[in-house]
């Protein structure tokens, strides 16, 4: 399937999928009579969105051309669509396509990462890649030392069952929201060799190709909070902040902000490790 095809096949399933999930009088519309799939129909959207049919049409099975902002923010609001799912729609209507580039970590941002953070923290690309990390994320969660060789995170929790099985009983939610958030990334990538090798390579796990079925999106950037059971710390619950670069859109630093009843602690073990 071509880079064209599979950025149509993208769309309409997204569309469709998020059409499947409103019940007409959850948009105020009558609820009677006997439908042959879930949700709504394509004329009760196109009406909500004040788009002719025909057009909305075309614009789910990625064949209309020209499409506007404030058109998409119509089909957004009609749909319900999350900040997330917006923007993967932005993205497949305007036929994004980036291609990923080698990344060296930023010198200011290692020095940040290195010498003025304690909480655990790492600089990762827009494939995934962690390139640099501090002392404080390689002694929470167990891993080599800072310096050591990039690895790729995605396939480091769903493919080795170290990183997979510090999350205990929150696993499925966690991965389900990373499994949301590689979706928005890959399909900007649709024609990026890198990003293709990554995907095949993540289907090996069971769990991922579960989850990648169900075509949930997620915003990159959106916060979480996750508790993991370190080796080393012991019951680690922590808040993701993520801080993009003015200067670079192919990498940002996401930091690990302990909370919880033991974020003190925690935070009084890891201070001296730089």
């Amino acid at each position: 399937m071509g880079d064209e095809e599979l950025r149509r096949a993208e769309l309409r399933m997204f569309l469709q999928g998020r059409r499947a999930r409103i019940r007409p009088e959850d948009v105020g519309l009558p609820s009677g009579g006997r439908r042959r799939v879930p949700g709504l129909r394509r004329e009760e959207v196109a009406s909500l969105a004040g788009v002719g049919l025909t057009w909305y049409t075309m614009f789910e099975t990625g064949t209309a051309s020209g499409v506007s902002s404030e058109v998409i923010d119509s089909v957004a609001r009609a749909l319900q669509l999350s900040p997330g799912e917006k923007l993967h729609l932005e993205g497949l209507a305007a036929r994004v396509s980036w291609q990923t580039v080698e990344v060296v970590a930023d010198d200011l941002v290692l020095e940040v990462l290195h010498r003025w953070l304690d909480v655990p923290a790492y600089v990762i690309t827009r494939p995934w890649d962690v390139v640099a990390w501090n002392a404080a994320y390689s002694y929470v969660w167990g891993i080599e030392k800072p310096g050591s060789a990039p690895f790729n995170v995605l396939v480091r929790y769903f493919l080795e069952e170290h990183m997979r099985g510090l999350h205990g009983e929150g696993w499925p939610s966690f991965a389900r929201v990373l499994v949301g958030m590689f979706r928005l990334s890959w399909a900007r990538h649709l024609a990026d060799d890198r990003y293709n090798a990554l995907l095949a390579a993540l289907k090996e796990s069971d769990d991922f190709a579960k989850l990648w079925e169900l075509q949930d999106v997620e915003h990159p950037m959106a916060g979480m909070t996750v508790t993991i059971e370190s080796p080393t710390v012991g019951r680690f619950t922590y808040e993701v902040l993520n801080l993009e670069y003015p200067t670079s859109d192919q990498q940002a630093l996401v930091l690990q902000v302990p909370r919880g009843p033991g974020a003190n602690a925690v935070r009084s073990r890891l201070q001296g490790l730089r």
